[in-house]
């Protein structure tokens, strides 16, 4: 279940992220305009592509947890301001594992779109790209920087003109980075944690999306046990296509937007329009596996669990795995 208008505007996001608001409002010459727009159709089928997160679904961007986080995050914030940017991120494997307080100021659509952007280019060692924010800057462009550490771990730079990316690349992410290899190499071929370190679910949890709405963050991952064994319960790609699924149904049915001129592609349906209360909860039970979603006022968490534990326990299991994802507020 898929928005097709989600779809469209993300689709016409993505035009503006690569050639600016001008060029896409202005066009004089259409067929210059449909030229410079193949720059855009490998990031428009990456986003079409079966889903491998929810990124694209929630708008929100997808975090990764790590024991060295904090460490990281000094590196980071350090190398930012020598190369005079504000904004800047570091990515294990596609997924935010720590990112300047500025990133995270940048409207959710942005800063999963310039994720996105990253994703659906071939590696290469570093790159300077023109890029345009669909919401904060959409006329006057940017300089993304990317730099490629280890392999499956980039960090990331919004910039002005200074400094040069030969300056960056020979002076920089030498002296900041360089004496945090073997960490670095440590985080990128580990296992992706998606929880932080330390925290055990119960057995039944077999997927979750956690979604911090105010901060526009998530948590998402089909192994929440941090080890997976063919064979067991629940084949990865049926779990991964069942929490997507859950998720686009409790939003459209279910759960309203607070914030409606935030969301750019309105999911509610006219299933709503029965009722005089706003849905908290709700739950889907499937052959294969059961479904709990919970919409609070800070999160929402979307569960999907083994089919034999009792319908009745749902509630007290999802009450329990967000007050333990949210406890001390580690994870989001």
């Amino acid at each position: 279940m898929v928005n097709n208008q989600g779809v469209c505007l993300t689709c016409i996001l993505l035009q503006v992220l690569i050639l600016g608001l001008e060029e896409l409002v202005n066009a004089r010459n259409i067929e210059r305009l449909k030229k410079d727009l193949k720059a855009c159709y490998n990031l428009i089928d990456s986003f079409l592509e079966p889903g491998k997160c929810s990124a694209d679904l929630t708008q929100c961007m997808e975090c990764a947890m790590s024991p060295s986080r904090a460490i990281l995050q000094d590196c980071l914030e350090a190398f930012a301001s020598a190369a005079e940017s504000r904004f800047g991120s570091l990515l294990v494997n596609g997924r935010v594992l720590c990112a300047t307080e500025q990133w995270w100021q940048l409207a959710a659509p942005e800063a999963m779109l310039l994720v996105w952007l990253v994703q659906s280019l071939p590696p290469h060692a570093s790159r300077d790209l023109p890029v345009y924010l669909p919401h904060g800057s959409p006329t006057v462009p940017h300089r993304f920087l990317t730099f490629q550490l280890v392999s499956g771990l980039e960090v990331l730079l919004l910039c002005g003109p200074n400094p040069s990316l030969q300056r960056v690349t020979d002076e920089l992410v030498m002296q900041f980075w360089q004496p945090l290899l073997d960490l670095l190499m440590a985080s990128a071929r580990g296992p992706l944690l998606c929880l932080p370190p330390g925290i055990t679910l119960a057995p039944e949890v077999l997927g979750l999306l956690l979604i911090n709405q105010d901060q526009r963050r998530s948590l998402f991952t089909v192994h929440p046990h941090g080890s997976w064994t063919e064979g067991s319960e629940m084949p990865l790609k049926d779990r991964l296509s069942a929490l997507r699924t859950f998720y686009a149904l409790a939003i459209s049915l279910y759960f309203p937007s607070e914030k409606p001129e935030e969301n750019t592609a309105p999911l509610q349906e006219e299933f709503q329009a029965g009722f005089s209360h706003s849905p908290q909860h709700c739950y889907v039970v499937y052959t294969t596996h059961k479904a709990y979603a919970i919409h609070g006022k800070r999160h929402q968490l979307f569960l999907i669990v083994k089919p034999d534990i009792p319908t009745f326990a749902l509630r007290s299991l999802a009450l329990c795995t967000l007050q333990t994802l949210t406890a001390e507020d580690s994870a989001l």
